[in-house]
């Protein structure tokens, strides 16, 4: 077994601006790290985990030595067939661009205080860092490491809050840029998304090279303007190309940059990067290749305000992919990376090599995953539409258990959520929260809403509800340093407009108080329907003493219930599961319905006459209980 202080705290040098470091080694760094955390709560978990991995090691390795050679010969033959299939679908006519601003939340705070240019900048807080500069990556400090062991690493390290909403504002412009090349991108987060540029190429073609030519100036001037300005010429004809070019910067007076960029994919990247920087002044990387998978790795080959291009045609893919660690792979995180390591394999060359042995010790799903990433085979369908799921944000803080902050930082992630939702054109129907608990346990907790929602004053109380259950579940001590809101089952916003779901408060009274009608402002009355948007969303705020007066939509009949409906609910069965067609209902001359026994009877040729005589409160059977005892089951 491996010792956890040499490989618990092992730097992933992967990530751009960590392979050359000044000061430390990886080995100092991994002893730094041990030293000045030993005994945390952050330490103990990163042993549980080591501990853990090395247990489900063990585990692979007793199956491989108890393995016969039929096995080996059986697991043999399944991921060739799985090879086969998968080459037979490889698909090589897309061109996927995966495009990822460079340090972005420490760059758009140097660009905003420039005497921090030159020195070690981290963003983030001392439990936990959202990014750091290259400056700073030079003596490992990175993402996701505690902001007071980054000090540790770098004593001259400048860590800045993060700026969420400043961040957001800023994505909005590059994301605005991204559209302009592919309407249908899809944003993997703030600083990153994927384009499909292949209709792009196909119109960039018949460019002219006028249309193709883009200006850049040192100075702030033309970022106030249009994204297609150009400076003033000093010569009456125009330039032949940029290297006799003689325009200039009409704020500065400076010689502006002309840049010529190409009909094919390398320019047409170029172009991004450059309005990218002209409309921001932050540089981003891009990474061209057949796929998504690749195309984000390619990425990481010019980092930092750099690109790549993988050639279209499979020799290309396969020599690419040959020698590359498993772990410049995305989806391999450093413990599948430990235990392919255990396993021998390192490279994606090697997943080839010990395909059988992998095939025995993971799943089907997880085999065949391995298995595209040996030959280079990735999504080519980008679709932001398609392909979200959810929409989340999540905050990692300072050691947090008072119920006020708590409840204040969640109203400030659901916030920012409603308002990407807003910014997305989208709603959905499932919130959930996720909290890592300061011992780094980690929970989540979700509830689904009858109706589909986008705002705040929606999204807050179901959240609120969750995040409560947990601290009655820790008595009031519920220590966190992360939170984090989600919304799921997603639809475009304009579906909210198609959704005509009733809600039980369109039923619901507040129970008179006994000296007499409660003249809060919360309390809930039946409305007509030309009343319905003043009504509270939230039943929930009636307080336990209240009573509640519900109306039957199915007989009309006003029901007096507890707070939790168990009584409505119990009538509403009732009222839709007697017998409507086996009875009689007789009508008198005026039009009222005749109630014998206490009960609707229904005579099937009067059935007609008798709804549109006496317009009753009456639904379909099957109708009613599908869209109405659906939403009055206690939660």
């Amino acid at each position: 077994m491996a010792d956890f202080t040499s490989d618990g705290f092992c730097l992933n040098d992967n990530k751009a601006g960590l392979s050359q470091m000044e000061g430390h080694s990886k080995e100092d760094i991994a002893k730094i790290l041990t030293k000045n955390s030993e005994g945390s709560k952050f330490y103990q978990n990163k042993k549980q985990r080591h501990q853990a991995t090395e247990q489900r090691i063990a585990q692979k390795k007793k199956i491989l030595e108890e393995a016969s050679p039929a096995d080996y010969n059986d697991a043999l033959r399944k991921t060739d067939k799985m090879l086969s299939n998968l080459e037979a679908s490889r698909d090589l006519s897309h061109t996927i661009v995966h495009v990822d601003m460079d340090m972005f939340y420490a760059a758009v705070e140097m660009r905003d205080a420039p005497h921090l240019k030159d020195k070690p900048v981290a963003v983030g807080g001392n439990s936990m860092l959202s990014t750091s500069n290259y400056v700073a990556r030079k003596f490992g400090v990175r993402a996701a490491q505690p902001g007071f062991l980054a000090k540790k690493l770098c004593p001259n390290l400048i860590i800045v809050p993060c700026n969420f909403p400043k961040y957001r504002a800023v994505a909005a412009i590059v994301r605005g840029v991204f559209a302009e090349y592919d309407p249908n991108y899809a944003s993997a987060s703030l600083d990153e998304a994927y384009l499909d540029i292949t209709e792009h190429l196909k119109v960039r073609a018949d460019r002219t090279e006028e249309e193709r030519t883009l200006w850049r100036c040192d100075c702030e001037y033309w970022r106030s303007l249009d994204a297609d300005w150009k400076p003033s010429a000093t010569q009456e004809t125009e330039p032949t190309s940029s290297e006799n070019n003689q325009e200039t910067c009409p704020e500065c007076g400076r010689v502006a940059e002309s840049i010529v960029t190409g009909t094919d994919a390398e320019g047409a990247v170029l172009e991004l990067r450059t309005k990218v920087f002209r409309r921001t002044a932050l540089t981003c990387s891009a990474g061209i290749a057949p796929n998504s998978k690749l195309a984000k790795i390619c990425t990481d080959r010019n980092k930092p305000n750099g690109q790549y291009q993988l050639p279209p045609n499979k020799e290309a893919v396969l020599e690419f992919v040959k020698d590359l660690p498993v772990r410049k792979i995305p989806g391999i995180g450093a413990t599948t990376e430990e235990t392919l390591r255990a396993l021998g394999v390192q490279t994606c060359s090697d997943i080839h090599k010990h395909r059988a042995s992998l095939a025995l010790v993971f799943s089907d799903l997880s085999t065949e995953y391995f298995m595209r990433v040996s030959l280079g085979i990735g999504c080519t369908t980008i679709s932001n539409d398609e392909e979200r799921k959810s929409i989340s944000n999540e905050r990692t803080f300072r050691d947090m258990w008072k119920p006020e902050e708590l409840y204040a930082k969640l109203k400030e992630l659901s916030d920012d959520l409603a308002e990407s939702m807003e910014d997305e054109n989208i709603c959905g129907k499932t919130v959930s929260i996720k909290i890592k608990l300061v011992t780094f346990e980690v929970r989540t907790r979700a509830q689904t809403v009858p109706r589909l929602i986008h705002q705040t004053e929606d999204i807050y109380p179901v959240a609120k509800k969750l995040l409560d259950h947990e601290i009655k579940e820790a008595k009031g001590k519920l220590e966190l340093r992360l939170m984090g809101v989600r919304m799921s089952q997603l639809q475009p916003l304009s579906a909210l407009e198609d959704s005509h779901q009733p809600t039980l408060s369109k039923f619901l009274v507040r129970s008179p108080a006994k000296n007499g009608p409660s003249t809060s402002r919360n309390s809930l009355v039946k409305l007509h329907s030309d009343e319905e948007n003043a009504l509270p969303r939230k039943t929930d705020e009636l307080s336990k003493n209240d009573g509640v007066i519900a109306e039957c939509p199915n007989c009309g009949k006003m029901v007096e219930s507890d707070k939790e409906f168990v009584k409505f609910n119990t009538h509403i069965d009732e009222c839709l599961n007697q017998p409507l067609l086996s009875t009689e209902m007789k009508v008198s001359s005026t039009g009222s319905e005749a109630v014998s026994s206490g009960k609707r009877k229904l005579r099937l040729d009067d059935a007609n006459a008798t709804r549109a005589a006496a317009k009753p409160k009456l639904k379909a059977r099957s109708e009613a209980t599908k869209k109405i005892t659906d939403y009055l089951k206690p939660s």
